[in-house]
């Protein structure tokens, strides 16, 4: 999971330099200002964010090669939805520093609680009949339901609307990921890397793709 929670801990970092400002206009009661943080926030997260984790689930195969020396069938599919699950969190890294810098602690706090019992029972009902794969399943889907969550109750707390921020959020991004993927596909499979240099080699030819993508067509200005 080093990888995979790497991710996640840049992308906590991006989040947290949305705290004050979301505490600032929070004071003046400025709910457009606010709604602003929140869409840029969650915009820029996962414009950070998604070229890492897609990129990640594609070349998971021949990174567990050259890692640890094998790549079950089912430790690349844990790889996966790691990655899957890491973005998932991603995008409630600006909707959690809106609320908190709303001062709606205890109701996050409840809401977290509540999820991750659900998640507990998620996890604990698939892993009986699944083993590994069914626990990653399980905390893939319910992060995914917490993320739908999360990002609901701040839109709703900055008084905007959900589908407006899923649209912001990932509109002109479908070109630059098609991008990433097809470039790391032609490397990762075509060359077929089995050590580092491959990989590294696979995961810039993504990543370069994806920017310039971006650049052409999927970016906005200030991007």
């Amino acid at each position: 999971q080093r990888f995979p929670l790497t991710v996640r801990s840049l992308a906590g970092n991006l989040s947290g330099a949305l705290f004050p400002a979301a505490s600032l206009h929070d004071r003046e009661q400025d709910m457009p200002r606010l709604r602003g943080v929140l869409v840029t926030g969650t915009r820029w997260i996962v414009v950070f964010s998604l070229p890492l984790c897609l990129v990640l689930g594609i070349i998971a195969p021949h990174l567990l090669h050259a890692w640890v020396g094998e790549a079950s069938p089912e430790t690349v599919l844990v790889l996966r939805l790691a990655a899957a699950t890491v973005f998932f969190d991603a995008l409630t890294g600006a909707s959690l520093e809106v609320l908190w810098g709303r001062g709606i602690t205890w109701t996050v706090v409840a809401f977290f609680l509540g999820f991750t019992g659900l998640s507990l029972v998620i996890v604990m009902l698939l892993v009986s009949t699944s083993g590994m794969a069914g626990a990653a399943w399980g905390m893939c889907l319910s992060m995914a339901c917490r993320s739908c969550a999360v990002v609901h109750l701040a839109c709703r707390a900055c008084a905007g609307r959900f589908i407006a921020l899923v649209g912001a959020t990932f509109r002109g991004l479908l070109f630059p990921s098609l991008c990433a993927a097809a470039a790391t596909l032609a490397v990762a499979h075509l060359a077929r890397p089995e050590g580092w240099a491959g990989v590294v080699g696979a995961a810039l030819a993504g990543g370069t793709a994806y920017a310039a993508g971006l650049y052409v067509l999927g970016g906005r200005a200030q991007e």
